[in-house]
């Protein structure tokens, strides 16, 4: 599954975050379970191998294309796991984390990691600082921009929460409600555009090659739902210039992906 939000201020985008989040379930005690074995290996380890490190990778099959990537995990939330269990509910955390506290383990219950992550987001996060207007929030980080980041060579700055409670960073978070607080003010995933700061490009490509090839699904299966999602994805237009491009034109064999994609729009000002 892949989470996208994107951020839209006069009738473009200036922002945009995702995370690639793998989900798992468990019946009785909520805990994440990495015991699966396949030919004395063990693939779910390897899959959190890639979400925790991201080591060069290429598509094999399905909707990934097939071509070579490197991407960096700025956020440390590029890659993620959600964890689903009873009554109906799911705990969330940077697949960095779950690959810290797992070590020779094959299972991983939610305390450890909510004992690990509260000191960090208590200290680091705190949302406090007030906004009158969400219209306020480009012209603030455009300030912020021309004040700190002007000579900065940071990849892209990584706001906490004590100075602007949206867009910030966060690696977990423990039930359905706080997830979608945090999901729903940018503070999850990776940045992979913006309008005014650098961004991840690597991590922008990746995304535009999958929608290119999804593009080709809709067109080749002719599905009107997949191509409806594609032109509202690329309803606006990132900053000045248009989404889309891809590094080349991708076949696809079988594989599904799940994408959730959020919008919000924050009307238009000066």
């Amino acid at each position: 599954m892949i989470f996208i939000i994107s951020i839209i201020y006069n009738q473009r985008k200036y922002f945009e975050k995702l995370t690639i989040t793998q989900f798992k379930k468990s019946k009785k005690k909520p805990k994440w379970d990495f015991n699966k074995r396949v030919n004395d290996k063990y693939p779910d380890k390897e899959q959190l191998y890639l979400l925790a490190r991201f080591p060069t990778f290429e598509g094999v099959k399905g909707l990934i294309p097939k071509r070579e990537y490197n991407l960096v995990n700025y956020s440390n939330c590029l890659g993620s796991y959600g964890l689903l269990y009873e009554p109906g509910d799911f705990v969330f955390s940077s697949a960095k984390i779950i690959e810290t506290f797992l070590v020779n383990k094959s299972s991983l219950v939610i305390e450890n990691i909510i004992s690990a992550t509260n000191f960090y987001e208590t200290m680091v996060f705190s949302p406090y600082f007030p906004l009158k207007d969400s219209n306020e929030l480009p012209y603030i980080l455009h300030k912020l921009r021309k004040i700190y980041f002007r000579n900065s060579y940071l990849p892209y700055p990584i706001v906490p929460n004590k100075l602007i409670p949206i867009l910030g960073n966060s690696i977990c978070s423990y039930n359905t409600n706080e997830f979608t607080e945090r999901y729903l003010r940018a503070l999850i995933g990776e940045l992979t555009f913006s309008y005014e700061f650098s961004y991840n490009h690597m991590v922008f490509q990746l995304l535009q090659d999958l929608m290119t090839t999804i593009r080709g699904k809709a067109q080749s299966e002719g599905s009107k739902e997949i191509k409806n999602f594609i032109d509202s994805f690329y309803k606006f237009n990132y900053g000045n210039k248009k989404g889309g491009e891809s590094l080349g034109e991708f076949g696809y064999k079988g594989g599904n992906l799940g994408i959730i994609h959020t919008l919000i729009n924050l009307g238009e000002g000066n």
